[in-house]
């Protein structure tokens, strides 16, 4: 895969429609806002392939004035947005040249995308530091590898979205087997995610206080959906903060 927050060329999205929504999985959803950029990792899709698909909404309901599917008759890369339950806007992108109506659906999307991005950022500023750093996406990488970083390094920075009023699955897991496996003795820097009542600060600290000997960094970074630039001071200086404590 290209650099998923690179934008799309048009082209993309005029080919086979299976193989857009196999493609659009790792991608990233972006909206810019006066704050700065919103943005979620997408992680299942859906695809929609025309009226020969009984599923798809071009099967029953050809272009008319003012329809609702008329959009899905354009060229790929448009939106196709629809209300269902009268509660929920499905999000779908247009696919195929123009006149041939189908769709992908981005089924689901996980707000991580931002803390992948703080995760990313503060790699190299612990770099510039002068820590030998690297990062791990748990939704990506193998989970023996995670837990061996953990314990190969002096310090460790767990970085996770809010989730369900908790945290983030993947990260839940991690600091469930380092605590399993007796981690302790390191420096840990702490982020979290979350548009309103973020969660996984006050989760990941639960977890954390059971396992002896750690030091826990200042600053505690909570991003609100948005990574902004005073949350990029306060990166810089748990940077520093890390470098100088191992």
């Amino acid at each position: 895969m290209s650099n998923p927050w690179e934008k799309l060329p048009p082209d993309f999205y005029l080919r086979d429609t299976v193989e857009v929504a196999k493609d659009l999985i790792g991608r990233y959803l972006i909206r810019e806002v006066p704050g700065g950029r919103l943005a979620c990792r997408i992680t299942e899709t859906e695809a929609y392939c025309g009226p020969a698909d009984p599923a798809c909404h071009s099967c029953r309901k050809a272009a008319k004035k003012g329809g609702r599917t008329n959009v899905m008759y354009e060229a790929g890369g448009l939106a196709y947005i629809y209300l269902i339950y009268g509660m929920h806007c499905c999000f779908n992108v247009v696919t195929r040249p123009k006149g041939e109506p189908e769709a992908v659906l981005v089924a689901y999307a996980s707000i991580h995308g931002n803390t992948a991005r703080a995760a990313l950022e503060l790699t190299e500023m612990l770099k510039a530091e002068g820590v030998k750093a690297a990062a791990c996406d748990l939704t990506r990488e193998d989970w023996a590898e995670a837990v061996a970083g953990a314990f190969r390094y002096s310090g460790l920075v767990l970085a996770a979205a809010s989730y369900d009023a908790g945290v983030f699955p993947p990260m839940a897991q991690l600091l469930a087997r380092l605590k399993s496996k007796g981690f302790r003795d390191r420096s840990v820097g702490l982020m979290e995610n979350g548009s309103w009542g973020p969660t996984a600060m006050k989760t990941m600290m639960a977890e954390l206080e059971g396992m002896k000997g750690l030091n826990i960094l200042e600053p505690k970074i909570t991003i609100r959906s948005v990574l902004t630039e005073e949350n990029r001071v306060e990166m810089k200086l748990l940077a520093r903060t890390m470098a100088q404590s191992i």
